[in-house]
This record gives C-alpha cells, structure tokens and sequence, in this order.
C-alpha cells in the first residue's frame, strides 16, 4: 500500500512540473512594393515608399507619433532613418493583419564630389511586442545634382 501511495505521489509531482508552454513569437513580414521614383534630384523629389506588410498578431503601429517602428537605412549611411507607423489594428486585438502602407520618404542628398550616386534602401518593421520583421531591399535610386 505504502509504494502504491509513494508511486502515485511520484507521479503526481511529475506531471505537475510540467514546463510552460513558451510564448509564440509572430514577427512581421514585409517586402518591398514599389518606390514612386528611382530617379531624384537631390534636395527635391519626394519619394513615396510603399510596403506590403503582414503580421499574425496584428500588433504593428502605435498611438504616439513619438515612438518610431519603421527603420529605412541608405546604404551610404551609418544610422537608418525611422518613421512612425499608426496603429494599423485595435490595440490588444490579436488578429492577422495585412496590407500596404505608404511612407514619405526624407528628400535624397549626394555624399560625394560626384554628379550622381545610386543607393538601395533597407527596410525593416517593429512590432510593439519588440519582434523585427526580415530587411527588405529596395530597388537602387539613383540621385543627381
């Protein structure tokens, strides 16, 4: 009686110390859509990127326009540019959420002594969990004087 009551006791203590399941992580995805120009002038053309984004939990943007979730590098630079998202689903709504979405770019200036320059792009989202979607590439942009 004794072992069966330690056995099922054992047992007992086993299954309870069962590990947590591990919260899923969703990044988001993007790719590149289109860029309005490929050719600028520097200074001057405004350039209109578009995404198409996907996100399973649908946690992509925020509320305030202080808190920046869309990273656009210049190949040519150090540091990327950042840009604010809205909110592109109710806070706390966990849905899958796709689209495309539209962002002004910061006019395009040379580096160099030369006439012209061309730069790819890379992008990447923050979701407000923290989650980075992959890096996409954009198409070269080529900027003259």
């Amino acid at each position: 009686m004794r072992i069966s009551v330690l056995l099922l006791l054992v047992i007992t203590i086993a299954f309870s110390c069962k590990k947590k399941k591990e919260e899923e992580v969703f990044p988001p995805e993007i790719e590149i859509v289109s860029l309005s120009e490929t050719t600028v002038k520097q200074f001057d053309n405004q350039v209109t990127l578009t995404i198409k984004y996907k996100d399973n939990d649908g946690d992509l943007g925020y509320t305030s326009s202080d808190t920046l979730a869309l990273s656009v590098k210049d190949s040519r630079l150090n540091k990327a540019d950042k840009y604010f998202v809205p909110l592109l689903a109710p806070i706390n709504s966990d849905i899958m959420i796709e689209g495309n979405l539209d962002v002004q770019l910061a006019p395009f200036f040379l580096l160099g002594n030369g006439s012209s320059e061309t730069v790819p792009l890379k992008v990447q989202l923050e979701d407000r969990s923290g989650n980075l979607s992959n890096e996409a590439l954009s198409p070269s942009i080529t900027i003259t004087q």
